[in-house]
């Protein structure tokens, strides 16, 4: 049988931002990479105040480690986003395999589950 194409994946289309308040960017920024680097950014400000008081490197703590974090989210493995591969691997992992390859393993015969009740198999009274 012959699969007809799917055309839904057009309509996928990545989320850009061009402007933020009126104020043009120099190329369009993908969603994700503005959400990641804003969160990455806010939490790089709270373990300033808390732990990293002491490292006092402004540029790579507020603009390196953010900005490495904004690019790799955008980077894509098996056409996924990377949180989004990392938790299919995660969960392939820890699954119980059932296939070597695509051939099945070698399992223990199937378990019969017997629904007879004990005393009447006996087949008389009990003594």
């Amino acid at each position: 049988m012959k699969r007809g194409r799917n055309y839904t994946s057009i309509w996928n289309t990545e989320k850009v931002i061009y402007s933020i308040f009126g104020i043009s960017l120099q190329g369009p920024v993908p969603f994700r990479f503005l959400v990641s680097f804003g969160i990455t950014f806010v939490a790089m400000l709270i373990l300033h105040v808390t732990v990293l008081g002491w490292f006092d490197f402004f540029i790579f703590k507020f603009i390196a480690i953010p900005g490495l974090v904004g690019w790799i989210s955008l980077q894509r493995l098996d056409g996924k986003p990377l949180y989004l591969f990392l938790t299919a691997w995660g969960k392939h992992r820890g699954s119980p395999k059932k296939y070597a390859g695509y051939r099945a393993l070698q399992t223990d015969a199937k378990r019969e589950i017997s629904w007879a009740i004990p005393y009447r198999q006996w087949g008389g009274d009990r003594k």
